[in-house]
């Protein structure tokens, strides 16, 4: 049986109805980017084909203006079963929430981690990191390259 946020999204996904911009261009949602983040991690794929994902869901975000669709595209996401994927996630959603001048929904707010991650192949860059990493994602102690976020 469905739980209450599942059964809220499909709601919200009938009332965004067919000719939402989400279907008819098959736009990556964060609940989809979580699943598929979930599905890379349990496969072995290396940050970068994550990141990968996330630089999607970001492009996608352009497309989105009514409200109902706004609601379907940062809807709460299940767990990536990964707290640093599931806080740079909502990092990702506080910022695109800002970018785009929607409002940024609430499950986002509280998501951060207790330590430092330092998303970097090379410790050299942690420095870097510190000083340039986006606010939404440093306030949830999520150290990221803003280039590494950027679809090329």
């Amino acid at each position: 049986m469905a739980g209450p946020l599942t059964l809220q999204r499909i709601v919200d996904a009938i009332d965004a109805g067919s000719e939402s911009t989400i279907y008819v261009n098959g736009l990556v949602t964060m609940p989809q980017a979580s699943a598929a983040i979930r599905s890379g991690l349990r496969h072995g794929w290396t940050t970068r084909e994550l990141l990968r994902v996330v630089r999607e869901l970001r492009s996608n975000s352009k497309w989105i203006a009514r409200p109902i669709d706004q609601k379907v595209f940062l809807a709460r996401p299940s767990t990536t079963g990964d707290r640093r994927w599931d806080a740079l996630l909502a990092g990702a959603t506080e910022e695109l929430a800002a970018r785009e001048d929607m409002p940024a929904p609430d499950w986002a707010e509280g998501v951060r981690l207790e330590n430092e991650w330092f998303v970097a192949e090379d410790p050299a860059f942690n420095e870097y990191l510190l000083a340039h990493s986006p606010g939404p994602f440093r306030s949830r102690n999520v150290m990221i390259d803003p280039d590494a976020l950027e679809s090329v």
